[in-house]
């Protein structure tokens, strides 16, 4: 099961106008500006280097990435900072290769690191598009997946412990194992009846199994009420 969540869109350490500045992406995913230093000047001068960074309101762990709303700047999580988070955003993925994740045996060893997912280079190429036309993409739609938490020992026993875990799932970016990608799409700003429709629905259903009125197995029961609300109201 997958659902697509609205995130944000940053490029560090600068997000200027695409009016003054120019952005160029380079083979390695890395992007540079170019500049003119004065209205009547020719020549494009290299202004900085930048990556782009998909923030989301997840809740930040210790050990995850975020952005600091009072530095701008990607930090780590360290538990002793945990109950400070306000503001921050979390990373989710980026082009900066250098920040990485860790997993650590309970020796405290560490027993693997890889670098954070990235965008897909489709959608770093149409980022870098638009902001040449001044169009800078702020928001996007990532798609997520919905994982349980099971310790190995229990996974697929039929344990209190394993049941236990069932009944709390979450969600977190569905990552393409083959080159440690996120699905992105463009937020959209219309939809069609259908579209409604079916927004309409899951709402409802999400909407009376929260308040325990239904079990999920019981929702086609109330579908054909609902068919015929819709049909007085759209």
């Amino acid at each position: 099961m997958s659902t697509f969540k609205k995130c944000s869109v940053v490029m560090l350490p600068t997000n200027k106008k695409a009016s003054e500045d120019k952005l160029i992406l380079r083979e390695d995913r890395l992007m540079f500006q170019l500049k003119k230093e004065a209205k009547n000047d020719r020549k494009w001068h290299i202004s900085g280097h930048f990556h782009l960074y998909i923030l989301s309101d997840d809740e930040i762990k210790e050990g995850d990435w975020y952005i600091s709303k009072n530095t701008g700047i990607p930090l780590q999580a360290t538990e002793d900072h945990i109950k400070k988070f306000i503001d921050d955003k979390k990373i989710i993925a980026t082009t900066d290769k250098s920040l990485v994740i860790e997993g650590k045996a309970s020796s405290g060893d560490i027993v693997w690191r890889h670098p954070l997912p990235q965008p897909s280079q489709s959608f770093i190429e149409v980022f870098v598009r638009e902001y040449n036309k001044g169009n800078i993409i702020t928001n996007v739609m990532v798609e997520y997946d919905e994982y349980v938490d099971i310790p190995r020992e229990h996974l697929l026993t039929g344990s209190d412990v394993e049941k236990e875990c069932m009944k709390h799932p979450y969600w977190k970016p569905k990552v393409n194992l083959k080159d440690n990608t996120i699905t992105i799409k463009k937020v959209k700003d219309s939809w069609n009846k259908e579209e409604v429709t079916q927004l309409c629905w899951e709402a409802f259903i999400d909407f009376k199994c929260v308040d325990g009125k239904i079990k999920p197995s019981d929702a086609e029961k109330l579908l054909e009420p609902f068919n015929k609300w819709i049909q007085d109201r759209i």
